[in-house]
């Protein structure tokens, strides 16, 4: 009667443990790792800020993703409310008190604004977009402002100020229209030169700080 073969001598696996490893063609192991690697340098496309663009080459911008927890059309509600209540005096901006202007609201999920506060005249884009998330549905929010003059000046966190001052709610002293929005902040992206700093859309009105 004939023994099997000693596996441990000859560097084989036994049948019961070869036939639950099934080898793998090396072609397509070489195809699994080349699809792996491609995938891996494929860029990650920038989300769709509505950026207005400016005529002058050296302007400041501030690009602002934020998620808020509520539905767009709350969100977009609270934009246009709090512009709209400059005129009564019921809102004002606590960014030196810049006045804002709607300049299209006629597409349900983005708006077009400009914002002017001392010599300086700005141009901001918002983009919303209803998203689901594990604390319930929430909108995602991008904001892009843009100078329009030309400046010569260090952004001292106005392009993000612009943004930040039409949502900001309660937990950061703003003072809501309508709703006391719930944001988190995702990302910020400014020009060189620019700032991101909640505490200094908040800064005094007196000369150029």
């Amino acid at each position: 009667r004939l023994k099997p073969p000693d596996t441990r001598r000859h560097g084989l696996l036994p049948h019961a443990l070869a036939t639950r490893c099934p080898r793998v063609p090396m072609l397509a192991l070489f195809l699994v790792l080349l699809v792996a690697g491609s995938a891996a340098d494929i860029p990650i496309a920038e989300p769709a800020y509505l950026c207005p663009g400016s005529p002058s080459s050296a302007n400041h911008w501030a690009k602002v993703e934020v998620l808020v927890f509520a539905d767009c059309d709350s969100v977009r509600d609270e934009i246009i409310a709090r512009v709209d209540l400059q005129e009564s005096g019921h809102w004002h901006s606590p960014h030196l008190r810049g006045i804002y202007s709607l300049l299209d609201r006629s597409r349900p999920r983005s708006l077009l604004l400009a914002s002017a506060y001392f010599r300086s005249h700005d141009l901001i884009g918002f983009t919303l977009a209803d998203v689901h998330t594990v604390h319930g549905p929430a909108c995602s929010v991008l904001g892009c402002s843009q100078s329009q003059l030309y400046t010569y000046t260090q952004d001292d966190s106005d392009q993000y100020c612009n943004i930040a001052m039409l949502y900001c709610g309660k937990s950061l002293n703003c003072k809501p229209a309508i709703s006391d929005l719930q944001v988190q902040e995702v990302k910020v992206k400014t020009s060189g030169g620019g700032g991101a700093t909640v505490a200094r859309c908040f800064r005094p009105q007196s000369g150029w700080l």
